[in-house]
Parts: structure tokens; sequence; C-alpha cells
């Protein structure tokens, strides 16, 4: 390490240099690191239900639809007034650069009427959709029911069909903020609508996210500079760890651009946690430079820090970057991402401790040394009465462990997932109040679809095969599980008990609803869907492909609507009965007869619906798979850097419990796991567990650098491997202890500043993650030396 940290110091500003042109390399690229806004990536592209997504994406048009959900006290008069603004809102969005095409009752109103022929049929003084007496227009208000309207509700919905994004002349978001000037501006003083769909959550929550990330990153620099400036009263080491940060964070984002990676919805943190780990590295740094400028020069100081504090600090680093990486087990897109690149962050932050630091502290001579913390002294005695008590009281200690381990075990059986997903976002979102308004008034906000192969020709036999799978649909009933249930109580009435698919509407429904009208009953299937290609054309296109691939078939859509927020459960349970409801379908002979000799591919089901809830469902079990996974990798390189399988044992301990309470407490609380959660498990690990390493470290550190386990053999060769004297413990209580109370303060504030994000995931991780970061303290500072202390100081604390 002398030889190491001779190099360090002796080629400083070569080292400087180099960083500065790894920055100037760095710069340009960084700014062309871009979000990944696609849904679809959520999960792992190999799932099944996230390829049955890709290809519906592919195979229809406007697949992409925007709700524009507005109250009109008057849709409903006979007089046609709500029926005519709603044509001239509908004439607005349709002259929108990028809107394919709309759909709503105004639109189905011109339907009938181009359906009715001579102006003379029909009654002049009030909407065609609307005529009571219309068996036609009572098929067609109660086919798009919960989907455009709800009878007698005064909300109404506009479904605006997007045109694709790779054929679309204009920018997805571009056109979104044309809806939405116009839903803010209705005719008539109307109160302003609200727009929701796949659409609008990704354009709305992830510019959110992205505004987010970078408010966050400023609040936590501010606050730990602010918390470095009062404690050392140095501007320099105030600057130093804001430096190593900004340094740090533009060569990641320009190696992420490099390597062609893109920032997902989780990974917007990146600038918050570069900057707490970035500060509390150079804590470490910063205080043991401060012990030793009190014997020698600055040089020397910097040179006999560095020969200290190099493996402490790659260990940890190592360590940190490795919990990172556990995460990359998961099955939801975002927290993978979120895993590989925040352990690239914390490798680059390692680089730039020892690329700058160095010369950051030795340039110059203003400022050079920074002061003692107040309460220096006062500090590191309390840490070392710590001990004592701890020591004392060992008997005492390890029963009250054993007691909050099996509390823990009870607390984290009773974990529950957070199910709705919309609830990632503050309730005054204006998207979580368009969400709140269509599972009030039109049903239920949970859009997902079945897809399935249709024939060349569609004939009455596979029609009527569609109208019963749709009738067997709608028959699906299952129960709201009361533990998560939360469903949004509609005009103070009780929650009911069950769910069911709210709408269920194809083609078919279609073809049934012109069957109602006298004249057009008697026209075969073929020329009805004609004449629906002919007056509702984007609509039909949407909901049924031209011919496809080599078997000549074309694909139907199913569209479903259910209630969002209900319980995982529940919304399992919905998800396989449809599942089940479609594959024992479509196994029976009627079926397949309908294709003749050609095997008909197979029928899926998929939507946002669908891949939101399959991301819940793998919550849980990513907890756990990252966790157990971080655990392992770490024990495993404790036990290389420590040379002792005891210590490495003893090390993990102190830093895993207060992760098991902390879940314990949410199980037996009621606080549900969302993505936040998810990581604090392996983050945390990560990050308590550098305290246990510049512990023993420092414990195992003799004038003659004897390795740890040599030292533990010299000191007490009767017992074995992995013990550490008192004397070396008390001293890294006294030295240690401080270092790390000033580092986890920095972390605390750091990761709490999360807490005032709008995205609840990133509130989640902030406020658990720094409380295990507290825990993580206490257990460094007390259950670790209980278990690495020999017998014998039990007895020297009580003498």
């Amino acid at each position: 390490m002398n030889v190491i940290a001779a190099f360090l110091v002796r080629y400083r500003f070569p080292l400087a240099v180099a960083a500065f042109l790894a920055v100037v390399v760095c710069w340009p690229l960084s700014n062309r690191l871009q979000m990944d806004r696609r849904l679809e990536n959520m999960l792992l592209s190999n799932d099944p239900d996230v390829m049955g997504y890709v290809a519906l994406q592919q195979q229809f048009a406007a697949s992409d639809v925007v709700l524009m959900i507005y109250r009109d006290e008057q849709i409903w008069e006979l007089s046609g007034k709500g029926i005519a603004r709603m044509e001239t809102i509908g004439k607005q969005l349709k002259e929108v650069a990028g809107v394919q095409a709309i759909l709503s009752l105004a639109e189905l109103n011109g339907v009938l009427r181009t359906l009715r022929g001579a102006s003379w049929l029909q009654k002049s003084d009030q909407p065609a959709i609307l005529d009571p007496d219309d068996p036609l227009a009572e098929s067609f208000r109660e086919m798009f029911s919960g989907y455009t309207h709800r009878e007698g509700s005064p909300f109404v919905a506009i479904a605006c069909m997007l045109e694709p994004r790779a054929t679309a002349e204009v920018d997805r978001d571009q056109t979104l903020m044309s809806i939405q000037k116009i839903a803010h501006s209705l005719p008539d003083q109307l109160p302003h609508g609200e727009l929701l769909g796949e659409p609008v959550m990704v354009r709305d929550g992830f510019a959110m996210l992205e505004n987010d990330g970078q408010r966050l990153g400023i609040t936590a620099s501010i606050i730990l500079a602010v918390v470095l400036l009062i404690l050392f009263r140095s501007i320099r080491w105030m600057l130093i760890p804001l430096v190593v940060v900004h340094w740090s964070l533009i060569v990641t984002r320009g190696l992420l651009v490099v390597f062609g990676g893109e920032l997902s919805m989780v990974s917007s943190m990146l600038t918050s946690i570069v900057t707490v780990v970035g500060v509390a590295t150079v804590i470490h740094l910063l205080l043991d430079f401060q012990q030793q400028l009190r014997t020698q020069d600055a040089v020397a100081a910097m040179r006999a820090t560095l020969s200290n504090m190099f493996l402490p600090i790659l260990w940890s680093i190592l360590t940190t970057a490795v919990g990172f990486a556990s995460l990359v087990l998961a099955r939801v897109g975002p927290v993978q991402d979120f895993g590989w690149i925040m352990s690239l962050a914390v490798m680059v932050v390692g680089g730039a401790t020892f690329l700058l630091v160095p010369w950051l502290a030795l340039v110059g001579s203003t400022d050079a040394r920074p002061w003692e913390i107040p309460g220096d002294r006062w500090l590191r005695d309390a840490c070392e009465k710590v001990f004592e008590l701890a020591i004392r009281h060992r008997a005492v200690a390890i029963g009250l462990i054993v007691l909050l381990t099996l509390v823990a075990v009870v607390g984290n059986a009773k974990l529950q997932v957070e199910t709705d997903f919309i609830k990632s976002f503050h309730p005054d979102n204006p998207l979580v109040q368009a969400y709140k308004t269509v599972e009030d008034n039109l049903g239920g906000a949970g859009v997902w679809d079945i897809v399935l192969p249709a024939p060349k020709n569609l004939t009455p036999s596979y029609v009527q095969q569609i109208e019963e799978l749709e009738n067997r649909l709608r028959k699906i009933v299952v129960s709201r599980d009361d533990r998560g249930g939360d469903l949004i109580q509609q005009n103070d009435r009780p929650q009911e008990e069950t769910i069911r698919l709210t709408k269920v509407i194809s083609v078919a429904d279609a073809i049934a609803a012109a069957s109602s009208d006298s004249v057009l009953a008697f026209l075969p299937v073929t020329a009805k869907l004609a004449g629906m290609q002919q007056t509702m054309p984007e609509f039909t296109a949407a909901m049924l492909t031209s011919s496809q691939g080599e078997d000549g078939l074309r694909r139907l859509r199913i569209m479903l609507r259910s209630p969002e927020s209900v319980s995982s459960s529940a919304k399992t349970k919905l998800i396989e009965q449809v599942r089940s409801t479609l594959s024992e379908f479509v196994a029976r002979p009627e079926w397949k007869k309908s294709f003749g000799d050609v095997e008909p591919p197979p029928s899926y089901i998929t939507g946002y619906y669908l891949l939101l809830a399959k991301l819940v469902e793998s919550l849980l079990a990513d907890q756990w798979r990252c966790f157990i996974a971080a655990t392992l990798m770490i024990g495993a390189m404790l036990w290389w850097a420590l040379g002792s399988w005891r210590l490495a044992l003893a090390s993990l301990v102190p830093n895993l419990l207060p992760i098991f309470l902390v879940w314990g407490a949410m199980g037996l609380l009621g606080i549900k796991v969302d993505m936040g959660a998810v990581m604090i498990a392996a983050v945390s690990i990560g990050l308590s567990i550098d305290g246990s390493i510049h512990y023993l470290m420092r414990a195992a550190r003799k004038e003659e650098s004897q390795s740890l386990v040599d030292v533990a053999k010299d000191t007490l060769p009767s017992v074995g491997r992995g013990i550490i004297s008192e004397l070396q413990l008390r001293e890294a209580q006294r030295s240690t202890g401080l270092a790390l109370l000033v580092a986890t303060l920095a972390l605390v504030l750091g990761f709490f500043s999360l807490s005032v994000s709008e995205f609840r995931p990133t509130q989640t991780f902030g406020i658990l993650t720094s409380l295990t970061m507290l825990g993580g303290l206490v257990g460094n500072l007390v259950i670790l030396p209980i278990l690495v202390a020999p017998k014998q100081a039990s007895k020297s604390a009580e003498k």
C-alpha cells in the first residue's frame, strides 16, 4: 500500500490532468444520454407477455390511444347542445398533427346519420345517437358504454387514436401537448378536461422523473455541502467531495452513452446516489488525513492516509458495487437497469477519489488544513463508552438481537405489494386525477387486450364464436382480497366484494349492433364489416387487421377494461381467469374448424394493465432474489478482504438485521412494497457494509502492517482466526466510529432528500435507505464489537 500511496501522491498532478481530459471527452457524450420511455422495457424482453405487447403495437393500426375526459352536464340533453360541443372539440382534435382518428358519442352520432341516409328520415330536433326509440342508437350506446361514456353520467371521453411513432410526422410529445391544450380550453367554459392513457403516462411520468432527478441531485448536493462546511469549516474540503461527485456523474453518463445504455424509471436517482456515495467516501479520507496532519506535513500526511485507506476504500467501493449489481437479477427492467448503472457509477466514484483527492487536497496553501469537527474528542469518547456498555452487557444484547430477529421474521411474512401503479405518483398529479375520474365514472382504468387469429373472410360462425367468448369473459367474477383491496368508492357507496371485467368489446359487437337495425340485419357479415370499414375505418383497423403472414390470416382484438385500484391477488386472479377462459376456448374443435386446414396461431392476452400487474407481482420475488445474491457475494468478498470467514459472517449480521427490521416493520404496519422498497436491501447492505470494512481493517492495522489473519493469530493464538484484541477494537471504535458517525450523517441526509420526490418509489427508497443506514450505524458500533470482541473483553469492561 505504501508504494501505491507514494505513486498517487507523487504523480497527483498528471493524474488530475488525466481526470480533466476524461471529463473533456465525456462531457459532450453525457449530454446525449437519453431516458428509455418504452413501457415494454419495464419487464425483460424475452417475457412472453412483453413479446405479445410488442406484437400488438406492430400489428394493429392506432394501437396507442389517449382518452380526453371532461364533464358536460348537458351531454344527454335531447336538444343536442352537449353533442354539438363534442363535435366542435372533435374537429379540433382531428386537426392535431399525429392524431389519426377519434372515437366519441359525436362520432357515433355521425355514423348513425350516415347509416340513416336521407335527412328526411332523421329527427331534426335531437341527435341520432340519443334517440330513445332507435334500436341501433341504443345498441351503439350500449356497445361503447364504459369506453366513451356511461349512460346518464356527465363524464364523457373522446378516444384519440394516435399515429404510430415510426410513421408520425411530428414528435409524440408535441401531439400530446396539442391535445392537452384543447382539453384546457373547452368551449362554453366547460371545466378543464383530463388526459390519460399509456402515451400520457409515459410522457408525464418520465418527464416528471427527469426533472425530479435533477432537482433531487441539486438538493442532495446543497444539503451535503452545508453539512461539510459546518462540520469541517473548510471551503476546500466542502468543494473536494462535490468535484469528485460531479466528475463521476459526467464520466458515468459518458460511459453509459458509449456502452449504449439509457436511464430508466428508477435510475433517475443517479445524481442523488452518486452524490451521497461520493461524499461518504471522501469523508473517510478526510478524517484520516486530519489525524495525520497532527504529526507531519501535508504531503506526508496524504501519503500515510492513502496507505491506510486505500484497501478499505477499495473494498468498500467493490462491495457497494456488488450490492447494486445484484439488482440485475431482478425481472423488473428499471430495477435491473438501476443495478448495473449504479454499479458502474460507484466504480467511477472510487476512481475519482484516488485520481482527484490527492491533488485537490495538496494544491496551494490556502485553507489547507480542515478543522476538527465540533465535539471531536467528546464524540470519540462517546463511541468508546458505547463499546464498553455493549461488551459489558453482551448477553442481554444478544438476547435482544434474537428477539428483534424473530419479530422481523413475523413482519416479513406479512409483507404486501403495492398493486396500483398509479399510486407511484403524487395524488395531486393530473394523471392520477384522470385515472380516478375514469375509475369512478367510466367503470375502470385498467386497459388490456386479447389478440386472436381470424380467417381472411369472417364467417357468421366465427363471429358467433367471438360473441360466445366475450360472453364467457363478461361472466368472470373474482373476489376482492381484503388485505390489499382499496377500490375507489363511488358516491360513498360500500366497496364491492367482487371485481369483473367492466368492458369487453370487439368488431363482433359492432356487427351485432348493426343486426339490431331492421334493414342492416339482413346484410351478410362481410357487408356489415365493409360498412364498418367505410363509416369507422380507423376504429375497424384498430380492432381487425388485414391478411398477414404466409397463412393469410388476420388478427382480431378484443379490448378489455377492468378496475385498476384492486389488490395484487385480485388482479392476478382476474388475469388468470381470462387466460384460462381463453385457453379453454381456443382448444375447442369448433374454433379450429373456423380456419379450415390451416393451424391457427396462438392467441394471447396483453396490454399495459397486464404488464404492470406482472411487474408488481414480481417485486417480492425480486426483493428476496437480489437480497440473497447481494448477501452471498458480499459475504464472499468480505471473507477474501478480511481473511476470515468468522469476521465476514460477523460483519454481515449488523448490516442485515436493520434491513430485516425495516421490512418487518413494513409488514406489521401494513406498508406495501413498491419498486423503491425492493431496491433497499441490496443497496443498503452494499453501503452499510462499508462501515464494517473500515472498522475491522482499522482494528487490524498495526505498525508492522500485518494482515488481519496474522493479527488474529498473534493476538489470541489459542482461539484461532477471526479474533481481534480488545485494545485494537477500542482504537477502531474511537477513530473509525467517528468517521462512521459523520459518513452516516451524510448518507442519511443525502438519501432523506429523496423523500421530497414526486415519485413514490423514490420517496420509499430514500426514507427506507436512511433508516437502514441508521440501523447499520448502530449495528457497526454496538453489534459488531459484541460479535468480534474476545470473551476476555467482557471482564475487562466490567472492571
